[in-house]
This record gives structure tokens, C-alpha cells and sequence, in this order.
């Protein structure tokens, strides 16, 4: 693909321009068809084979979630050989891409940050990519002094307006062999960029992507930032090494994502129209044969510390699994490539992460009602084959996925977050809420782009903000994942 078919939802293709396809309308009408009719036709029955079918969903994607984290945990503990460091002149070009919207609070301590990174600045360009509209933004990057590296990029207007197609944007100018996505409010360590080019250098030529774990800076500041810490440790010190390591297709997180740029363009860069495009790109990376590896290096961010920011950052996200999921279910490109094994792993955990919270609220409300009214005709619509799993699944599902939030904790030793872990269940019932939100968003504003605002929770913890910028020692997770 050209670089020049990269810009555009009109010049490149999109495949999440449109939810579903032709064929998928046709595939999915009769069996909700039939489901609708069986509701009504034999209410009892239907009512019986979707608890059971929702079951056996719970105890798949837990199974599955299981598998996972076992294997990343054991693999934790195996010892790590650094690579070793490359002289200057052998350090290939890098491109650090940094789109912006509205961001001109945030925009010193980023400029601060990013210009003190471990990488010659001859072999460094970090776009500053920002809107046309965005006056306010592009008037504070105009009067910063910003160091020889940084370049600002201004997005000419176009649909949709989407941190993809900023990219995109930033892509088609980028001269680096590797480039690297950071958020406004990120602070990679300042080695970064070096680790990520030695590994490069090491790794099978497959290697297209390696993903640097995301951690927040702020994350005592209160419950729901513990909430999202606790979360984003499990993800990404357990999932997701867990899936590199058993070979399964990793979607990536939002931003450190570091990539090759040939291979980047080859791919045809990020989809504008998919609202989780990272996940989206990490699919289509294994389909196309390529793999992702986790690098040794954390970058901070700002976990977002009020409710309803939150709440439309996570409908965000949760919609676009459910793109991600039936966009890459259209074909057969993962399984071609990994045969049914890496398609089923795709289901479970992009899709089944967003099942598993929209079926929490009516089987919490099934269990709630039971437990205060003992009413027959609850208990009726579980018989002996569908009891005894459900409640199994209940008692050691909640129970595991508690366990796997303090094997969280236990990871980077963050005691002060464990009492966090007992509460986390308020955390799962806003998790469904946003769901439910993401499904009639899919329904009634699909490509909408609900930006997160950063700079919420203070300037306290922000390692870029407090006094002088010095470069500290760097974030490393060591072998037993101990952050130290």
C-alpha cells in the first residue's frame, strides 16, 4: 500500500467504517430470529438454555483467562538477558508519534518529559500531531521552545476525527525505522526508546511490534484510580504476557506500542474508523504473520480519577472490542494463520471480555432477588445439570478473578492497593455500565470519539511535573516481574 493510502477513511481501506457486513446481517438474523421466538413460545425453556449458554460463556472466558495468567506467572520468574547496548551511531532512526487534541494543559510537562530521553537527537523526530480546529493547542506548541526534535503536524479537517487517523497523518511523514505511539499524558521511561531499538535488533524478523507495559502514576489517589491500576497490572503483567507467550494473537494497549515502520505500511497503518485501533492493529499484525512481544521498559499515565470521564473512556474502549472482534471475524485471516486455536483465543478474550460484563447485571440480579426472596420459580429455571456449574462458576469464578487481581498487587508489591482488590466488584458493575452504554453507542453513534481529558487528579504525582526534570533510574521489571 502507498504511503499516500494511508491518510484517509476515503483512501485507505476501513473495515470498521461499516459494524457488520452483509453476509454476518444474513448469518446472525435467523439465530436472533429464533431466540425471539423461542422467548415467547417457550419461555421456560429459552429461559433455561440462555442461563446455561451463559454459563458455559463464564467458565470458558475464565478458563481461558486461567490458561493465561498461569503460564505469564511462570514465566515471570525466568531469567532475563538484556541486550546489550548499542553505540549511537548504530541506534536506528526513530519516529515518536504523539497525537493531541485539546491538550495544551498537559502540553509543557510533556515536552519537558519526551525532550529528555535516552536517544540522540539526530536520530530522533517526535511529531506533535495536532487538529486544524484545535486553535488553543496549536497556538501553545507555536509558543513553546521546543527542542531540534520536535515537530509539530497539523491534521488537515476530515472524517472522522480519530486518534487513528491522526496517526495515520503522522505516519506518512515519519522518517524513523521504528516509530512509537505516546499519549499527551504519558511518560515512558526515559530509556525507552533505546531498550525498545536494542531488542529490535535481537528479536526473529517476525517481530513487528513489542508492546512496553502501561502503568499510572497516580494510582493512589483514589478508589477508582486503585481500581484501574489493579486492572491495568493484571492486563499487562499477566495477560498479555501470557499471550506472547502461548502464541496467541495480542491486542495491544493504547499507546507504547513500539513497530517497525516498513512493516507499519505495509499493514496500511491504523484504522480511522475503528475507536480502539490498537486492538484492532494487534490482530491484524498476527494475521498478516507478524507477532507482538512485551519490552521490558514501563511508561506512566494518568489513571482517570472522576467517574464520568471514565465512564465514556470505557464505552469508548468496550466498543471498539466489540468493532475489533467482528470486524477480524469476517474473514479467515487468523485462522489461516493460527489456525481455530488463535480464532477461539480472539472470541475469548475480545469478545468474551465484553460478554462476560454485559451478562453481569442479570445474573447478579438473578442471585440478588433469589437470595432475598427464595422464590420457586428462580430456583426452577436452574435443574440439577445447570445448578451445580452455575453455582461452581459463581463461587469459584468470583473467587479467581479476585485471586488473579491480588496476584496483581503481589507482582509489583503495591500492599497499599490490596484492600482495593475486595471492593473490585463495584469496579466490574461500572464496567457493565459502560457495556450496556457501548452497545447503544454501536447502535446509535458508531464512530463516535468520547476524548478522555487529562490533568484531572492534580499535578502531584506526575514524575514530569515536580520540580526540575531530571532523567531518574530507569523502570524495569526484573525476573519475578518485581518492578524495581
Amino acid at each position: 500500500m502507498s504511503r499516500s493510502a494511508l491518510l484517509g477513511s476515503e483512501e485507505r481501506p476501513a473495515p470498521a467504517r461499516r459494524l457488520l457486513s452483509v453476509r454476518q446481517r444474513a448469518t446472525i438474523a435467523l439465530p436472533i430470529a429464533l431466540w425471539i421466538g423461542a422467548a415467547v413460545l417457550f419461555t421456560s425453556t429459552w429461559a433455561i438454555v440462555t442461563l446455561a449458554l451463559a454459563t458455559f460463556v463464564y467458565i470458558l472466558v475464565g478458563g481461558f483467562r486461567a490458561w493465561l495468567v498461569r503460564d505469564a506467572w511462570r514465566g515471570a520468574r525466568e531469567p532475563t538477558h538484556p541486550a546489550p547496548r548499542l553505540p549511537n551511531s548504530e541506534l536506528p532512526r526513530y519516529t515518536v508519534l504523539v497525537p493531541l487534541y485539546r491538550e495544551a494543559n498537559v502540553l509543557a510537562p510533556l515536552v519537558s518529559h519526551l525532550g529528555h530521553m535516552d536517544y540522540p537527537e539526530e536520530r530522533l523526530e517526535i511529531l506533535l500531531l495536532c487538529e486544524a480546529d484545535d486553535a488553543e493547542t496549536i497556538a501553545a506548541v507555536r509558543e513553546a521552545e521546543l527542542p531540534p526534535q520536535f515537530r509539530m503536524v497539523v491534521c488537515p479537517e476530515g472524517s472522522p476525527r480519530t486518534k487513528p487517523r491522526a496517526c495515520n497523518i503522522g505516519l506518512e511523514q515519519a522518517t524513523g525505522d521504528l516509530c512509537v505511539i505516546f499519549d499527551a499524558e504519558d511518560r515512558p521511561d526515559f530509556r525507552q526508546l533505546r531498550v525498545a531499538a536494542e531488542t529490535f535488533r535481537d528479536a526473529p524478523a517476525d517481530v513487528v511490534c513489542l508492546q512496553a507495559p502501561l502503568d499510572y502514576h497516580n494510582n493512589d489517589h483514589n478508589l477508582l484510580t486503585r481500581f484501574f491500576t489493579i486492572e491495568y497490572n493484571f492486563w499487562f503483567d499477566l495477560l498479555l504476557p501470557g499471550l506472547v507467550r502461548l502464541g496467541f494473537p495480542v491486542p495491544l494497549g493504547g499507546t507504547s506500542n513500539h513497530l517497525r515502520v516498513a512493516e507499519l505500511r505495509a499493514l496500511g497503518g491504523w484504522d480511522p474508523y475503528n475507536v480502539t485501533e490498537d486492538a484492532d492493529l494487534g490482530l491484524r499484525l498476527y494475521a498478516a504473520g507478524g507477532s507482538t512481544s512485551m519490552l521490558p521498559s514501563v511508561t506512566l499515565e494518568e489513571a482517570c480519577s472522576q467517574v464520568r470521564p471514565w465512564i465514556r473512556q470505557r464505552t469508548r474502549w468496550q466498543k471498539g472490542y466489540i468493532q475489533t472482534w467482528i470486524v477480524n471475524s469476517r474473514d479467515r485471516k487468523l485462522q489461516r494463520r493460527g489456525g481455530r486455536r488463535a480464532e477461539a483465543g480472539v472470541h475469548l478474550l475480545v469478545g468474551g471480555c465484553v460478554a462476560v460484563n454485559l451478562m453481569n447485571p442479570p445474573m447478579w440480579g438473578f442471585t440478588i432477588y433469589f437470595a432475598f426472596t427464595r422464590a420457586d420459580w428462580v430456583l426452577a429455571l436452574f435443574p440439577g445439570f445447570l445448578l451445580y456449574p452455575a453455582v461452581l462458576s459463581l463461587v469459584i469464578g468470583n473467587f479467581f478473578f479476585l485471586y488473579v487481581n491480588f496476584l496483581a498487587v503481589l507482582h509489583r508489591q503495591r500492599w497499599h492497593l490490596a484492600h482495593a482488590v475486595i471492593l473490585m466488584p463495584l469496579y466490574w458493575a461500572l464496567m457493565s455500565l459502560a457495556a450496556w452504554r457501548a452497545v447503544g453507542q454501536l447502535l446509535t453513534n458508531l464512530h463516535v470519539w468520547e476524548k478522555t481529558p487529562h490533568g484531572l487528579s492534580g499535578a502531584d504525582t506526575d514524575p514530569a511535573r515536580p520540580g526540575p526534570v531530571t532523567a531518574p533510574e530507569p523502570t524495569v521489571l526484573e525476573p519475578g516481574g518485581v518492578v524495581r
